[in-house]
């Protein structure tokens, strides 16, 4: 859509602007004329707006499905990032910190999650938290 203030929607369509180019032609406009080539601009542009948009959605589509989905856990952020670790050895998810160079279970008491001398405590993947319910303020 091409922002207009002649629409009542304020845009026109691919649809419209080529209806009204093949309007122009039908009045004995020759295809070489300004109002025809600015038609064709505006039918270029679009086609060229429409495949870039449509490329940065489906980038950002796919960063999301990376973002949701159980990554190797030494691509973990340890910056204080709440994050969901998993632990194989009792199939076990847990909402947890790096914290003074250990996993800690997030707004435990200090009770860390990784044991270097059992590794079956040892987390394989990590995710990120996914967001917060959104709830109604009363």
């Amino acid at each position: 859509m091409i922002s207009s203030p002649y629409t009542n929607s304020g845009a026109l369509s691919l649809n419209q602007i080529t209806a009204s180019r093949d309007r122009l032609l039908s009045e004995g406009f020759h295809i070489s004329s300004k109002a025809v080539r600015v038609h064709d601009q505006l039918l270029a542009d679009l086609a060229a707006y429409e495949v870039s948009t449509n490329a940065a959605v489906r980038s950002i589509e796919e960063l999301k499905a990376e973002c949701e989905r159980w990554q190797d856990i030494r691509t973990a952020p340890k910056d204080g990032t709440r994050l969901l670790l998993y632990f194989p050895f009792d199939n076990a998810v847990y909402a947890a910190i790096w914290w003074m160079g250990e996993w800690q279970v997030a707004g435990g008491m200090g009770a860390s999650l990784v044991d270097d001398k059992e590794p079956r405590f040892v987390p394989t993947h990590w995710m990120p938290l996914p967001q917060p319910p959104e709830s109604e303020v009363r």
